[in-house]
């Protein structure tokens, strides 16, 4: 496991994330998941932080508490 992943989010990227979801709540999930991704490269690009869009958003998803875990 990276160092990356093992570490918390920044608290302005999840307050940024947080923001997204409510503004993209009536998308698609294709559409909201690529605007979940967009927010974390724009964050990348304004701060210089190198967090992968795609392991952050599942990251997101399973710290942010907007969603219910479910067991198979």
């Amino acid at each position: 496991m990276s160092r990356r992943k093992s570490r918390p989010l920044h608290p302005e990227l999840m307050e940024e994330l947080n923001d997204m979801h409510i503004a993209a709540a009536d998308k698609g999930d294709g559409a909201w998941w690529a605007l979940m991704e967009d927010t974390v490269t724009n964050y990348n690009y304004r701060t210089g932080h190198g967090y992968d869009p795609f392991e952050t958003v599942h990251k997101w998803v399973r710290t942010s508490g907007h969603f219910e875990m479910v067991r198979a």
